[in-house]
């Protein structure tokens, strides 16, 4: 397709989940659904949702293990698929949704049952058919049920497939079996893009484990040129089954639709298995798989939200940084080095006070002559006498004072050039914000 994004290059998101029927439960019999979503993030495009109904019956016995492939094989053809559109982009544009369109019959069908059937085979021959399982088969549905499987092994894996891909350019519809897809507009009208295969009668379906299967798909491929669907929901039949009527199960694509739109997609998500389990438990007792796919709506909850979260960002990349972050930090870093380098100059001045008076106490002035009774008699020597020789003069005095200043002044030039180289290497480290 054109490579160009188109308009429907808006939010896609697919939840979903798959619960054990009440009845299965009570007889001890697996989950035989699956499902699985792609991508594993189940938002952006392209988006698959696939689910698979292993078969009930007593003859498909490893049902479970046969839907788990169906869900698989479909996220890998459909990845092929997909990845080859390129192919297209030769053609006019008006051309393209029919070419797609016609490759996505003739390929998805036969790549989907081919690499099942391979699949099976693979298992079958790693594990082949126990006695025990045999011989369950034969005790509950007799020895024609037990032939049946016998001659074509791959009916003990028999599944349903029901899948749906989205692109900016297409919605592809995909079904095998029974099981119900639904879309719900954007005025919640709720229809059914595939339309009812009248064969399937009861409880008779058509199958990946019959040879026919090939031509038993029904696919639907709906050009997105207006507006896109705003839900789409696939469930397998356990879910319909406990319904009333058609139109009761219909309600529930519109209510799935307002509830996400109301809550939210990750509540409705975080409350969809308990809503499963009690519908299985008041209605039909089987498994039941339930795949949503939302388009995110400017009404929806989370798409107001999201502008808002897009605003907040917007708002931070026009607007200077915070002064609680970078700003702030960086003149934390400067006011600090600022503060070193003061109180090294105060240091740095007291000590230059103190190298200044302490001569003081040692040369405050002129010595007197001691004091007779400081004359030791013991040793008749006295133990402090200044001489008349030892006498300071006046000219003495002034240079020990001139000496003093001096030295004075050099611890002041000296912590004044230590602040001052402080301060230089503050603002050299210091880098304003861009």
């Amino acid at each position: 397709m054109n490579k160009a994004k188109s308009n429907h290059s808006i939010a896609w998101r697919a939840i979903g989940t798959s619960v054990l029927g009440a009845s299965h439960e009570r007889s001890g019999l697996p989950n035989q659904d699956a499902m699985a979503i792609v991508p594993e993030s189940s938002e952006g495009l392209p988006l698959v949702l696939a689910i698979s109904d292993g078969h009930g019956s007593a003859k498909s016995f490893r049902s479970d293990i046969g839907s788990q492939f169906a869900v698989k094989i479909a996220q890998t053809v459909f990845a092929e698929f997909l990845g080859k559109l390129d192919q297209f982009d030769h053609l006019p544009e008006d051309n393209k949704p029919l070419a797609i369109k016609r490759h996505a019959e003739e390929l998805l069908p036969v790549n989907i049952v081919r690499q099942w059937q391979e699949a099976v085979k693979d298992h079958l021959n790693r594990h082949p058919f126990s006695e025990k399982e045999l011989a369950r088969l034969q005790e509950k549905s007799g020895a024609t049920a037990l032939k049946v499987v016998q001659e074509n092994p791959s009916h003990a894996y028999g599944a349903t497939l029901l899948a749906t891909a989205i692109t900016e350019n297409f919605i592809l519809y995909l079904q095998l079996g029974d099981g119900d897809i639904l879309t719900v507009s954007e005025l919640d009208e709720v229809r059914n893009p595939i339309s009812k295969d009248q064969r399937l009668m009861a409880n008779e379906t058509t199958s990946l484990c019959l040879p026919e299967a090939r031509q038993d798909f029904r696919i639907v491929f709906q050009v997105l040129s207006g507006a896109p669907p705003a839900l789409i929901m696939l469930s397998t039949d356990g879910y319909s089954n406990s319904f009333r009527d058609e139109a009761g199960f219909h309600r529930v694509g519109s209510d799935i639709l307002n509830m996400i739109r109301r809550d939210g997609i990750k509540t409705v998500a975080a409350t969809l298995e308990s809503w499963l389990n009690t519908t299985s438990q008041n209605g039909s007792g089987d498994d039941i798989t339930v795949g949503v796919i939302k388009r995110l709506e400017e009404r929806d909850t989370d798409a107001i939200v999201l502008r808002l979260r897009n605003l907040e960002k917007h708002v931070a990349q026009l607007s200077p940084p915070s002064p609680d972050t970078e700003l702030r930090r960086r003149l934390g870093k400067l006011e600090r080095l600022m503060i070193a380098a003061i109180f090294v100059a105060a240091l740095s001045f007291l000590f230059a006070l103190w190298s200044v008076f302490r001569p003081l106490s040692k040369d405050s002035g002129p010595s007197a002559p001691a004091n007779p009774a400081t004359i030791d008699t013991t040793k008749n020597k006295p133990s402090s006498v200044v001489s008349p020789k030892q006498r300071t003069t006046p000219a003495q005095i002034r240079e020990a004072n001139r000496q003093r200043e001096q030295r004075r002044d050099d611890s002041v030039r000296a912590a004044q050039a230590k602040a001052d180289s402080l301060a230089q290497k503050a603002r050299q480290n210091f880098v304003p914000p861009q």
